[in-house]
């Protein structure tokens, strides 16, 4: 009965974590329909914060689904290089944009602050909300602030994380201060979330209850439809 969407979501999961994602070096001038005056002043208050500018770039892999996001992230870092930052504002055609405010998602512009720590699992504050992400692998820590808050209590916040998480696992946070290293860094994260992913078998009950805005007999029917498509595959092996 639910076949189509639960394909649809099988193959958004699979095309976004399946493979490493692409970047590449943008000029914002190129990105007219996008607020300058929101990256601008995201920018000058993290450069308060000693934050410095390392580049502006488009994910060309996420580029390619559908909605295309039509953003480019402009990132920086601390002199230290042990925590990255993204600012970006997610602003699809209009079409997409209606389809998504009927689904309950919104166009939203994004500050997110970023760690990796000695064993490779990362600290994650982002002003996204939890129920637009996918199933949240236990190897990232992510600390959902609500969406306008003060840059620096954004940074309060992440840091006080990064202090809970390193004692906890007693390990300390490692420097990716250059762009590659930044971007590996982020194929790094798809990485931890793909092999969660794989493992719960790409979708879970929870999530789909909050992409169906809390029908729990449709999240049921997608989740059995989904299992379905991967056991029908596996035989077909």
């Amino acid at each position: 009965m639910h076949r189509k969407a639960a394909l649809q979501i099988l193959n958004k999961a699979r095309s976004m974590y399946a493979t490493e994602h692409v970047y590449r070096t943008v000029n914002p001038r190129d990105f007219g329909h996008l607020s300058h005056n929101f990256y601008h002043d995201m920018q000058q208050d993290l450069e308060s914060l000693g934050f410095r500018h390392v580049a502006d770039v488009e994910d060309e892999t996420v580029k390619r689904q559908r909605p295309d996001p039509r953003t480019f992230l402009r990132i920086m870092t601390t002199n230290d290089g042990t925590v990255n930052a993204a600012i970006y504002q997610i602003h699809p055609t209009i079409l997409w944009r209606l389809l998504m405010f009927v689904s309950g998602m919104r166009t939203t512009k994004v500050v997110e602050l970023q760690t990796e720590l000695e064993n490779r699992y990362q600290v994650i504050t982002t002003t996204l909300r939890s129920q637009d992400l996918f199933p949240n692998s236990p190897k990232l820590f992510r600390n959902f602030q609500p969406r306008g808050i003060p840059v620096e209590r954004l940074y309060e916040s992440h840091q006080g994380v990064i202090e809970r998480v390193a004692i906890e696992v007693d390990v300390k946070p490692i420097p990716n201060a250059a762009l590659e290293d930044i971007l590996e860094f982020e194929n790094r994260q798809m990485a931890l979330q793909r092999e969660y992913l794989e493992s719960v078998r790409w979708v879970t009950k929870d999530y789909l209850l909050k992409q169906s805005g809390g029908n729990s007999k449709l999240a049921e029917s997608l989740f059995d439809e989904i299992q379905k498509i991967l056991r029908e595959e596996e035989q077909n092996a």
